[in-house]
């Protein structure tokens, strides 16, 4: 199946009235849990919402990592001070980009994307009175890291995905149409290509990428791309899938090339993801 084969924004996955989730015990057919899956990939509360829309679960202990592993590194006092070095940051940010901020959070969807990259563009800033720029991006990467193993578990809703009815691949292709497709105005979408074993889906233009630009930022640009790498490889032990981006808008200049294989149908050799 081929999605927008001219290039357009895909919105070919229609949005769905959302039905709770219900996964019904049978004694004959259970698993060692107890647990049947009687519900559709569509019927997720996840399916059809951006990577941006986090979970809350997911917010919280995001929050409370990067808190605690700025603690180990500047103190109880410390980290106080840094962040009173965030704020001016932040609010430096504001001012020199205030027509670009107030245009961003009047077409942005979901307005609560732009604050939080200011908040992230205003620490990687803060960071650079005690790091050089690739240093202060790779503390900022330490920060998130640990996290960033449950992330992608939490967004595609991966403990009931697994439990759906039908083949957990196809499952995990539909959610990724549903997931990618949900929000022109993060992503464009530009092309998608599915068949039995192998889900491709190519985005060329990415909001994290421009707001990265547009807030004098280019470094964190591939701070997403980074996320990935870490995050893919605890949802492919769980979707039989394995995860190859060749290239990317942040780190190549290029289209973001996604693929998605079902496991045992990737192209074998070395095969470096952005």
């Amino acid at each position: 199946m081929t999605l927008d084969p001219c290039g357009e924004s895909v919105n070919a996955v229609t949005m769905m009235t959302r039905v709770p989730v219900v996964f019904e015990t049978n004694a004959a057919e259970s698993d060692s849990k107890g647990i049947v899956a009687m519900a559709q990939v569509q019927d997720l509360e996840r399916y059809n919402k951006s990577f941006g829309d986090a979970p809350q679960e997911l917010i919280k202990l995001m929050r409370s990592e990067f808190l605690r592993k700025l603690r180990m590194r500047f103190g109880y006092v410390g980290v106080l001070r840094f962040f009173v070095s965030v704020a001016r940051e932040r609010r430096r940010l504001m001012k020199t980009y205030a027509v670009q901020y107030d245009e961003l959070v009047s077409t942005v969807p979901n307005p609560k994307l732009i604050r939080e990259f200011v908040f992230f563009a205003a620490v990687y800033n803060a960071l650079l009175k005690y790091e050089t720029r690739d240093g202060a991006y790779e503390y900022l990467k330490s920060l998130l890291e640990g996290v960033w193993t449950e992330s992608l578990l939490m967004m595609y809703q991966v403990d009931d995905l697994v439990r759906c009815e039908g083949d957990v691949f196809d499952n995990f292709k539909k959610m990724n149409i549903g997931i990618f497709t949900s929000s022109s105005l993060e992503y464009n979408v530009k092309q998608i290509h599915e068949s039995d074993n192998h889900l491709n889906i190519v985005v060329d233009r990415c909001l994290n990428v421009e707001l990265a630009n547009t807030f004098g930022v280019p470094e964190l640009a591939k701070i997403g791309c980074d996320h990935d790498i870490v995050a893919y490889p605890p949802v492919e032990e769980r979707t039989n899938s394995v995860f190859r981006r060749p290239c990317n808008l942040a780190k190549d200049g290029v289209d973001c090339d996604f693929h998605f294989y079902r496991k045992g149908f990737e192209p074998e050799g070395p095969y470096e993801i952005h």
